[in-house]
């Protein structure tokens, strides 16, 4: 009988075993989603150290480190489920956009144009692609793709709201404000859209301050606090609360 107990328990102790190996990457993902993004990395870590981290693995990894300003760790690590993954346009498009965020241009569209000759029809590589251009100060170019993918899908909200950021960089705030209020018209619950109105009408406040349109600018001002105050009310973020200080100070002083 003992030798029987003594058996029943290494049985559950394996499984306890096997239950925390198949858990871990969700107590990682809570971790994360808890804000804990070391905790995190810290639970996956075993695995790369053994070489046998997986791609959802490589991902969560590489969305811990960027939050915790580690690009090059969170680049690497996506490049890194690339490898498992290299017919996966997610991935890529994450590459892209961890490069454009960290205004590593030249990598993004090297990287877009790899990509678009294994996914020729992919709307958001052509949009990744506009947005790059525009950073080169190709406006024109940029342009004329999101205009051909408007005229694909005219109910989606994506390349207005790129077209929106093409015509903020070449200075054409009334474009663009027009371009993103479409943008919302398409879909209203997106904070990024509102918080980036609010970007629009600080700017246009600085133009009229300039030209001594003081009560003109206060009305612009007051469009922008309330745009801001939208997007905090769908989702807050530390740079729309920095943006809505922005504004009330600048108020305050006209």
């Amino acid at each position: 009988m003992k030798k029987i107990i003594i058996i029943s328990a290494l049985i559950i102790s394996i499984f306890n075993i096997l239950a925390q190996d198949l858990n871990y990457f969700d107590s990682a993902l809570t971790q994360f989603k808890s804000g804990n993004y070391s905790e995190s990395i810290k639970i996956l870590q075993p695995n790369v150290q053994n070489g046998t981290t997986n791609y959802r693995e490589y991902l969560l990894l590489a969305h811990s480190h960027w939050a915790l300003g580690n690009t090059n760790q969170s680049i690497d690590n996506l490049y890194s489920a690339l490898k498992l993954k290299p017919n996966d346009t997610e991935v890529y498009i994450e590459i892209i956009k961890a490069h454009i965020a960290s205004s590593r241009f030249k990598g993004a569209l090297e990287l877009v144009e790899t990509a678009e000759q294994k996914f020729p029809n992919s709307k958001e590589l052509k949009l990744q692609k506009a947005f790059i251009f525009g950073k080169y100060g190709k406006i024109n170019t940029a342009l004329s793709i999101i205009e051909t993918i408007k005229q694909e899908s005219p109910n989606d909200p994506r390349p207005l709201a790129v077209e929106a950021e093409l015509y903020f960089l070449q200075g054409d705030l009334e474009k663009a404000e027009m371009s993103l209020k479409w943008a919302i018209s398409l879909q209203e619950n997106s904070p990024f859209f509102h918080n980036n109105l609010a970007l629009i009408y600080d700017r246009m406040s600085d133009n009229e301050i300039k030209q001594g349109k003081k009560e003109k600018a206060k009305a612009t001002l007051q469009e922008a606090e309330k745009s801001v105050d939208k997007a905090i009310s769908i989702k807050e973020f530390s740079q729309m609360v920095a943006l809505k200080k922005r504004i009330q100070e600048k108020l305050s002083n006209l």
